[in-house]
């Protein structure tokens, strides 16, 4: 016999043992729900999801914040399964119908309502009192993007209502998320900007900016929905129940000025709910 040969069967034989011994040491990947949640809700996610976590362990929660518009777009070309999230967190109900009509999820539940406001610098110095201030010259107006994030597309809405488009043209810089525009302001970077009425008791902005309201402004719905085809569908599920129907929930919510209205039947992304 081949000396060769038996010098390799024998080093295979004595490495068995090693390649067995760990064998037994892999562990079963934890389970995770990945969520594409919009940045204006990202205080009271962190405080759900902490207490999610603790409560489904060892289940995790990945999530990732960006303007509503960019996440729905990054939904639309990851038609792959394994590039898929779980969850989608829509701070307006128009991008939720969208998905929905292109096949992209397949259960919505209402989140939670916010309201678009006016916001300026603490002690308002420049006297804005209403949207036709934010056409005066010399005035500094940040803004949501158009197509970017839900912010941006309700002050269109706003604007185009209240016949004055000419702020958006006229605005000092157009943002990706509501954060941004409201940093612009916290920064004095703009003297004025519309974010949502809880945008400034959220991350550093509590005691830096006044809010101001939008006559005839707005409720605007947000909406949770369970990706279609997602890779963990039953623990989507679960955390899905668990962001609209909890006391944890509605606390994490009505911590950060949310207004919430849990525990409602599951729904079509397609029902407006007033």
């Amino acid at each position: 016999m081949n000396k060769t040969f038996l010098i390799a069967v024998a080093v295979a034989v004595a490495a068995f043992p090693l390649v067995c011994a760990g064998c037994g040491k892999s562990k079963a990947k934890a389970p995770q729900v990945t969520v594409l949640c919009a940045a204006g809700l990202r205080d009271p996610m962190t405080d759900l999801i902490e207490s999610f976590e603790k409560d489904h362990a060892p289940a995790t929660i990945r999530i990732d914040y960006a303007g509503t518009g960019e996440l729905l777009g990054r939904m639309k070309v990851a038609s792959a399964p394994e590039y898929r999230a779980d969850v989608f967190v829509a701070a307006e109900e128009s991008y939720a119908q969208q998905a929905q009509q292109l096949g992209l999820v397949d259960r919505s539940e209402t989140l939670a309502y916010f309201t678009p406001v006016i916001v300026v610098a603490k002690g308002n110095p420049k006297g804005i009192h209403s949207l036709s201030d934010l056409a005066r010259p010399g005035v500094s107006v940040a803004l949501g993007e158009s197509r970017g994030p839900a912010i941006g597309l309700v002050t269109d809405q706003i604007l185009e209502k209240a016949g004055m488009m000419s702020i958006r043209k006229n605005a000092g810089g157009s943002f990706a998320t509501v954060q941004a525009v409201a940093a612009q302001v916290a920064l004095a970077n703009a003297d004025a900007g519309i974010i949502w009425d809880t945008t400034a008791r959220q991350g550093d902005f509590p005691g830096k900016l006044d809010a101001i309201a939008i006559p005839d402004a707005p409720v605007v719905r947000v909406v949770i929905c369970r990706v279609k085809g997602c890779p963990n569908p039953e623990l989507a599920d679960k955390f899905i129940s668990y962001a609209t129907t909890t006391e944890m929930a509605r606390v994490a919510f009505r911590k950060y000025g949310f207004t919430v209205q849990l525990g409602a039947t599951s729904s079509s992304a397609t029902t407006v709910a007033k």
